[in-house]
């Protein structure tokens, strides 16, 4: 059964609920030290443990190790993202594993952030704080359904619909394509540098690089098929989302 914890006072006005999936007797330790005073912490051991867990009630941020005796918390982080509920809630990789490849499979799967043990206490704690204050800000007034151009995006599925001519077709884009798309929708007709994309999208400390913009662009657009036009690329350094067609031409003239 999950062990769930939370201490009676707390500075924090608004109690987070926190989802820990560690196997790890010692780390457990550490982390309830670290987090009992500022969350309500459910702690669970095992994927299935937490799959029961998360149908018994709703967190608002989920810790993750990778490696678990019943199953890979890279698994679990992408059945997360296919239940509607925890389609906005942030996930927070806590592992020894310092791979790229794990690294990179997490962020492509959804993650938040990947923090590699051993981390200090006080990282981790500003890290959930700042993910749970961006989340809550996230979800307050939101409405799911907005239109730019010819694509109606829904924030709670994570869907697009490309209406063209007449039709409606969607297109299936991956959790961080969604992400990007979002960003550059919700500043229509910004210009917005790779970099800023970057950390919107990826986080101030990703360990990618700006030629994971591009390559995610170059996939949404091919999605967007005959609506791809509306995102342009400026001078080489910046992206943006136009619903006016020739827009390019006019950068590229300037």
């Amino acid at each position: 059964m999950a062990n769930s914890k939370s201490a009676a006072n707390s500075s924090v006005t608004v109690r987070m609920k926190v989802l820990l999936v560690e196997d790890d007797p010692v780390q457990i330790l550490l982390l309830e030290r670290v987090l009992v005073d500022s969350y309500d912490l459910t702690v669970c051991t095992s994927v299935e443990m937490a799959k029961q867990a998360c149908r018994s009630g709703g967190f608002d941020l989920f810790l993750l190790d990778v490696g678990l005796p019943d199953g890979n918390g890279l698994d679990f982080g992408r059945w997360l993202r296919s239940q509607d509920r925890f389609l906005r809630v942030p996930i927070l990789y806590l592992t020894s594993r310092a791979d790229l490849e794990a690294k990179k499979e997490s962020f492509i799967l959804g993650a938040d952030d990947y923090l590699t043990k051993p981390v200090s206490p006080q990282e981790l704690v500003l890290r959930l704080e700042h993910r749970a204050r961006k989340s809550l800000a996230d979800q307050v007034d939101v409405d799911p359904h907005f239109r730019a151009g010819p694509l109606l995006l829904n924030l709670k599925t994570q869907s697009v619909q490309i209406q063209h001519d007449g039709h409606a077709n969607a297109a299936q884009l991956n959790t961080i394509e969604f992400k990007l798309l979002v960003q550059l929708t919700k500043n229509l007709g910004q210009e917005q540098t790779k970099q800023s994309l970057l950390t919107s999208v990826w986080g101030a400390d990703t360990h990618f690089q700006m030629g994971s913009v591009d390559s995610t662009v170059t996939a949404i657009r091919q999605k967007l098929g005959p609506c791809a036009w509306c995102i342009q690329e400026v001078d080489g350094s910046a992206y943006k989302f136009t619903i006016v067609r020739g827009a390019s031409n006019v950068a590229a003239k300037k």
